[in-house]
């Protein structure tokens, strides 16, 4: 896998917020479930054994790290050279972005191609970002293969040669992204942010932009690589499972003829002196909420208030329990989240405040925020908060070093900008030892509201009036420039953006294969602000009798169901029937107790860690083509001792979520979700044809069958009598999701409430926001906004793709299961948005086939034979039992209803289905013998099997 980081260039930590509306009176809600008053305690503290890792010099003045770390087979190459987006000239902003994508894109000794398939090869990872200061090259692969991960990583780094064509292309894709990246609020704030704080020309302040990007070119490339690609301006870094000789050996083979000769980096400016408190707007028309960063200069890397600025973090913005987060969002109901954070460049970083409210209130929260900035300052810490976050910062911290490559990352990223190592190595033991004293003290030398820079990002003319009131104004557009008033835009601005273009040749083109009663196909509709524009249907709903697929034809959505779901819980929150913070064990008692709390915002945003019941059930052998009750999938979910992750910490698609979310409407509203719906939403909009299938019996009229394809054509593969709805499920047309469609503009159902609850996007604890909100993915395609899902299950492929500012969405039904419905929606974009959208994608070519990878023997632990392994396994939480086996060809693993799969060893008592997803960790007693596996699979993790007492 490669990767590259599109992120802006600037080291700033964006917590980017979204907005939770607050729940209209109670209609009817029913008695709350009791919940237990006190949770279980924490777990004592475990010790950490941080590594002895070693550091050396080689001749030519490239500094080596050496973190050993022996607990898997995998070892992990990183080169850092200290140069970044810092160090672009302005007029060329986005150099080092663009040079660390183009490093994999051909060396003098390999093409792309060959580079891409030296490392999937073997299974590794190539990695190439840039950020701010530095620029890095990094490779994971196994241990054995080691010296390919040098190899590539010395070729791509020495011997680039920017082929021209590349440039021109990554320059096409970087402008793409860019132009994507400018029209969100929350990136507009960043840049607006950053320049006000470190003053016009910093480098900190410096963002790219379109005109800069285009002024990029292959000479200004290879000059960059010829004068900062230089040994004695990197830092390399060796952990995993090697030896320090062997580090050494590699690193003096492949890097020690590189010739130095790099020129000083140059001292980056003093930032701009901090004046009073002032305000910048800028003018996003439309925007119905506000985007807002409050703060100032933050601290350099060897600050010595580090550890007491962490915990007054932690307190004010840097969690779920925080300040900013109990009173903008629990008492006040002003927005989702709301968060702070420090920044640590090389040089002087930022301290920034930041969350999204309405136009309404967002003068209010910009006073909430610097009252809670103030009382950091005059008011004495409280201890119980203190200690909480204390508690946290220690507990944590365990996560950030458990891998080689999180310890490498630590310790590299301390030398490269100064920061004491001790900073790490001793970090729980220093902030154990902070006090309520040290905090205040740090705040008050750290925190001035009074010579802060705030910057508001919305409808500037509803936002003025009120922010006059707190600071002195200055007014932007969203492009960065002044604006001396708020004068209308001309008229040619301000005009309804015309309808889709219909060219119906080129749009029947795209379906052309599937155009025969002889086939599956596909239902097309485009719609413009709810109303059908054009709609065909292509090949047959039903092959049996080739009967046509229209307009009218009844599909299974698979998970375009979501919103729907999503929907019913967001207009029962605002109904009063529950809450979206609510703990999800209000509901479900029988689920065990985690030990952290599962919201109702988690099951709808995928954040809750729960286990995937569709996987679940495929692990316990369980068929889809059986009958199930609904108690039997919520009792499946509800034995599950675990979690994926800490709620709230990762996005991982969850099923179960879903799942229950129809559980949930049953359980709040008295009535099922295939009746709540019908009720509160399709039928007031006419939706007749649409439900949610709870019932495997029920007659479907002109319902489309699922095919697959076989060697002989195709065959059947929809199951009927699976009737699980929340996460799937629901029956609809073409015709019945225009006029869903159709409320996305007009608000019919929910008004402005329910459609700015649709559209809130998840945050995770870390302040990151997803893609994902009520059921939606929000993101972009050609520089324009979008709003989308797709789903996929038994033959059925299904997509709607909205255009929101263009008031237009391209809806795909299909029902043969190898045709891809998302990538046939952006293609009719492609005709009917043709003079809107932005530069076109690169070509869909196919990748060239790398060389099938010799699967590792199996190689148990020394001393081990395969038969120490065999055995009944059981695991409770899936009411299960595996057999294992051994035999002269290795380890077969068999489970109900399924043929037996290969096991092929990775060392240490761990193995992987061969050509499967799945990883399994044999776990030894005190005599050495096997006792249990844990088994990962996909959105399952962590599923403990225990051997049987008698193998």
């Amino acid at each position: 896998m490669m990767h590259r980081n599109l992120n802006a260039v600037l080291p700033a930590a964006a917590l980017a917020l979204v907005v939770a509306c607050a729940p209209t009176p109670p209609v009817a809600a029913p008695q709350p479930v009791g919940i237990p008053d006190q949770l279980p305690g924490p777990l004592p503290e475990q010790p950490i054994a941080f590594p002895e890792f070693a550091e050396f010099t080689l001749d030519n003045g490239l500094e080596v790290i050496h973190v050993p770390h022996h607990v898997q087979p995998i070892a992990n190459l990183t080169l850092y050279l200290r140069v970044g987006g810092a160090d672009d000239p302005a007029e060329r902003a986005g150099q080092a972005m663009i040079a660390a994508d183009l490093l994999r894109q051909g060396t003098t000794t390999r093409t792309a191609e060959q580079i891409s398939e030296a490392i999937e090869g073997v299974g590794g990872s190539l990695w190439t970002n840039a950020d701010a200061d530095f620029l890095t090259v990094s490779s994971t692969v196994l241990v054995d293969d080691l010296p390919l991960a040098f190899d590539l990583v010395a070729d791509v780094t020495r011997r680039p040669t920017f082929p021209a064509d590349e440039v021109a292309l990554v320059v096409q894709r970087t402008l793409s992204g860019l132009r994507a990246q400018l029209g969100q609020p929350a990136e507009i704030a960043r840049r607006r942010f950053v320049q006000e704080v470190y003053g016009e020309g910093h480098p900190y302040g410096t963002s790219p932009t379109p005109a800069s990007v285009q002024a990029i070119t292959r000479e200004a490339l290879v000059e960059l690589h010829r004068r900062s690609f230089r040994p004695d301006a990197a830092v390399l870094v060796v952990a995993g499972d090697v030896d320090a000789a062997t580090a050494r050996a590699m690193a003096e083979q492949h890097f020690g003829d590189w010739q130095p000769g790099a020129p000083a980096r140059p001292v980056l400016p003093r930032p701009m002196e901090p004046g009073p408190t002032r305000i910048a707007l800028v003018h996003r028309p439309g925007s119905v909420q506000a985007t807002i960063r409050v703060g100032h200069l933050g601290i350099r890397a060897d600050e010595p208030d580090f550890f007491p600025l962490q915990v007054m973090n932690r307190v004010l913005g840097g969690g779920f329990t925080s300040r900013l987060m109990q009173r903008l969002r629990d008492e006040l109901g002003w927005t989702y989240g709301a968060g702070s954070a420090f920044t640590l460049p090389r040089d002087v970083g930022v301290f920034s405040a930041t969350t999204e409210v309405r136009n309404a209130v967002a003068d209010s929260a910009v006073a909430e925020i610097l009252s809670q900035l103030r009382d950091l300052r005059d008011q004495p810490m409280d201890p119980d908060e203190m200690a909480s976050a204390v508690s946290y910062l220690v507990g944590s911290f365990p996560l950030t070093i458990e891998t080689a490559g999180q310890i490498a990352g630590q310790i590299a990223r301390a030398r490269l900008i100064g920061r004491p190592i001790e900073h790490i190595t001793g970090y729980r033991d220093r902030i154990a030892q902070v006090t309520p004293q040290d905090v205040t003290t740090a705040a008050r030398r750290h925190v001035d509201p009074d010579r802060a820079v705030i910057v508001v990002v919305g409808e500037a003319p509803e936002l003025l009036p009120r922010l006059q009131a707190i600071a002195p104004v200055t007014l932007y557009d969203v492009k960065g420039a002044p604006l001396d008033d708020l004068a209308p835009e001309p008229a040619s601005a301000q005009a309804e953006p015309t309808g889709p273009r219909i060219d119906a040749p080129r749009i029947d083109a795209i379906f052309a294969e599937w155009a025969n009663p002889e086939s599956p196909g596909c239902g097309l509709s485009v719609v413009e602000a709810g109303r059908p524009v054009y709609s065909r249907g292509y090949g047959s709903a039903n092959l049996d009798y080739q009967a046509p697929i229209t307009s009218q034809t009844v599909f299974y959505l698979a998970s375009v169901s979501k919103q729907f779901t999503a929907a019913a819980v967001a207009l029962a929150a605002l109904q009063g029937y529950l809450s979206l913070d609510d703990d999800i064990r209000k509901w479900f008692p029988e689920l065990p107790d985690y030990g952290a709390t599962i919201t109702v915002s988690d099951l709808v945003h995928h954040t809750s860690g729960l286990r995937d019941y569709l996987t679940l059930m495929s692990l316990a052998g369980m068929s889809y083509g059986d009958s199930w009750l609904d108690d039997e999938i919520v009792e499946l979910i509800a034995r599950q001792q675990g979690l994926n992750f800490e709620p709230g910490t990762e996005y991982l698609y969850s099923n179960s979520g879903y799942f229950l979310m129809s559980e949930l409407v049953g359980r709040a509203t008295g009535l099922s979700l295939r009746e709540y719906t019908t009720r509160e939403m399709f039928e007031p909009l006419g939706m007749h044809d649409t439900w949610f299938h709870d019932d495997a019996t029920q007659i479907v009229r002109n319902r489309a069958v699922a095919y697959g394809r076989d060697g002989h054509g195709f065959r059947i593969t929809h199951l009927f009598n699976f009737d699980k709805v929340g996460s799937g499920g629901l029956y609809s047309t073409l015709d019945d999701l225009a006029r869903w469609d159709a409320n996305f503009y007009d608000g019919r159902i929910g008004g402005p409430d329910f459609l700015r609850t649709m559209h809130t996007r998840g945050v995770l604890a870390s302040g990151d926001t997803l893609r994902y909100a009520f059921g939606l993915n929000i993101g972009d395609y050609r520089d324009r906004p979008t709003v989308e899902h797709g789903g996929s299950m038994m033959g059925f492929r299904t997509s709607m793709l909205r255009f929101p500012e263009d008031r237009t969405t391209v809806i795909v039904l299909c029902n043969l299961g190898n045709i891809n419905p998302g990538q046939l929606a952006q293609q009719v974009a492609d005709v009917v948005l043709a003079d809107r959208l932005g530069p076109a994608p690169e070509p869909r070519g196919r990748p060239a086939a790398a060389p099938a990878a010799d699967e590792p023997d199996t190689a148990p632990k020394p001393g081990s034979p395969l038969e120490a392994y065999a055995g009944s396994y059981h695991s409770p939480e899936l009411a299960v039992s595996y057999q294992i086996q051994a035999d002269e060809n290795g380890l077969l693993l068999t489970r109900p209803r399924t043929d037996h799969v290969e096991l092929v060893s990775l060392g240490d008592d761990t193995f992987r289905v061969r050509r499967g997803g799945w990883s399994i960790r044999f776990i030894r007693g005190d005599d050495e013998a096997i006792t249990s596996f844990v088994l990962d699979a996909g959105r399952v993790r962590g599923i403990r099997f225990d051997r049987a007492v008698d193998d």
